[in-house]
């Protein structure tokens, strides 16, 4: 019963409630849109930095991790092939990799740029084009011992294309200055400017041959959900024997870690700003039904109401303004959402190299959490007038009747 006159004293008004609705709504539709844009650039950001970069898992010496080694020799993974076999053997593990990163130097005609080679190995990762986007030439199908493919930055810089030969310098892990010719095998585009522009892929087989090692830098391991990446690290730090840390691509994607906590704090200011307009707008609604309905609340005081019922009263009906303008922001923010990923909007982002379509997607914790925000900030900004309402006096309010 109370519940059903809420939703009736709630239409009383109908245009103003429709303004009050509308108003929470269109905060609503914005907090979807906004989070879903900002939660879906994460999950392909991350995406991305497992694919190119980190995978879900890196296994490197204490000393590589902590910077403490002498010599950047100390650093390395010596009889990395029997950890690889094991981690195979894992049933949430797709691959187990080594790595090697350096900086060399790398000369095409008269040019010469620093750059840092990041190696792989294609005879167990697969075809490099599946995680990297070739926009010339191709990827590393099996172990090219003197290849090397571009970032599409440092490729611009260089001159360079696909099929082209280079002079990459770097020294060997015991200082000695080496050098090999390699042919560009393509250029590829990750789309994050500073890796494009400062970072060229090489076979780990070559790679050990320019630095005069046998050993590895890292292990990177991809899983095939990244749900299990928690679980998975912890059963591989307790086979190590110490010496050995096992990270997630979390700790380790400075990139990815700067823009989450940008994103957290921008959508907090985002809610803010928004919850603020349907704080506002609501104290406004119902207080203009508190004082239009003076005499009436008056009456049913001195039928026997008591204060608290007249509050929760009014709290429902914020309650009940706040729940319609939540499931019309969500049915206004669906329709956004279809419109804008119909449009394919390209946008340059920061930190990117070249364009993306903004694509939105569909969260059930974005809908959850505008929803809920809707309702609790409509009940809050319902209970200063709705408190005013129930402290009045018998007396006064009854006069509004005469």
């Amino acid at each position: 019963m109370r519940l059903k006159i809420a939703i009736r004293n709630v239409f009383r008004n109908k245009r103003r409630t429709a303004l009050s609705i509308a108003m929470i709504a269109g905060g609503v539709s914005a907090m979807l849109v906004f989070n879903g844009f900002a939660l879906s650039v994460l999950i392909n950001l991350g995406t991305k930095t497992i694919q190119t970069q980190t995978g879900h898992l890196q296994i490197a010496t204490n000393v590589y991790w902590d910077k403490s080694a002498d010599r950047p020799k100390d650093t390395l993974i010596a009889g990395a092939k029997q950890l690889q076999n094991e981690l195979h053997k894992h049933p949430k593990v797709a691959f187990a990799s080594g790595r090697l990163s350096f900086f060399g130097l790398l000369t095409a005609g008269d040019r010469t740029l620093s750059a840092r080679g990041v190696s792989f190995e294609p005879q167990v990762e697969g075809d490099l084009g599946a995680s990297f986007k070739f926009i010339d030439g191709r990827g590393f199908t099996k172990d090219e011992l003197f290849h090397v493919a571009l970032g599409s930055g440092l490729a611009t810089r260089l001159h360079a294309k696909s099929g082209d030969s280079l002079t990459l310098l770097s020294h060997t892990y015991d200082g000695v200055v080496n050098a090999i010719d390699v042919t560009v095998t393509g250029i590829f585009q990750v789309g994050i400017a500073e890796f494009d522009d400062n970072n060229f892929l090489i076979p780990l087989s070559a790679a050990q041959t320019l630095l005069d090692t046998e050993n590895i830098e890292q292990m990177i391991v991809r899983l095939h959900n990244t749900s299990d990446t928690e679980e998975v690290r912890g059963e591989i730090q307790a086979r190590l024997r110490g010496g050995a840390t096992v990270k997630p691509w979390t700790e380790v994607a400075v990139l990815y870690q700067q823009i989450t906590k940008f994103n957290e704090v921008q959508n907090r200011i985002m809610a803010f700003i928004i919850l603020s307009l349907i704080l506002l707008g609501i104290l406004n609604t119902i207080g203009m039904s508190v004082f239009e309905r003076t005499g009436e609340i008056g009456t049913v005081a001195a039928l026997g109401e008591n204060s608290r019922t007249i509050l929760w009263q009014f709290l429902l009906e914020g309650g009940v303004l706040g729940l319609l303008g939540a499931i019309s922001g969500m049915v206004l923010g669906t329709i956004l959402i279809v419109v804008i990923n119909w449009l394919e909007i390209k946008v340059m982002m920061p930190g990117a190299s070249t364009d993306i379509i903004i694509k939105i997607g569909f969260f059930f914790r974005a809908f959850l959490e505008a929803g809920f925000l809707a309702v609790a900030s409509a009940i809050v900004a319902s209970f200063i007038p709705s408190w005013r309402a129930s402290q009045m006096n018998i007396a006064e309010a009854l006069r509004r009747n005469i």
